[in-house]
């Protein structure tokens, strides 16, 4: 395990693991890290999350893999104004999509599958 040092207290919710190389994230501390350590990522915008009580949530805060290669989003990813970057994205990491409802995406603190 190697440990990366960002300067983000909320890194998992900003973090959308895809895959064990590749990462989607809103935040630029987070994208340059990564980068700077051979994972694969994919910046999106923020804002296109929503969270009780906060103008916005985080992506990776409503995604979690729920198999190896199936990413589940709290809400639907077609509503997201960079869905098809983030389809795209995941597609070419052989990684599947699953929208868990129609509304927009909110932000639950993560999806973790429990066997």
């Amino acid at each position: 395990i190697n440990i990366l040092n960002v300067k983000q207290g909320y890194v998992k919710c900003s973090t959308c693991v895809v895959n064990s190389n590749s990462i989607i994230t809103e935040d630029d501390s987070i994208c340059k890290c990564a980068e700077k350590n051979g994972i694969e990522v994919l910046k999106i915008e923020k804002g296109h999350v929503e969270l009780s009580g906060y103008e916005y949530g985080f992506i990776g805060g409503c995604t979690g893999l729920i198999q190896k290669n199936l990413l589940a989003f709290n809400g639907n990813l077609f509503l997201h104004p960079d869905c098809q970057k983030i389809f795209d994205f995941c597609y070419d990491r052989s990684v599947g999509i699953v929208n868990l409802s129609e509304s927009k995406l909110y932000d639950i603190g993560t999806i973790f599958r429990i066997l």
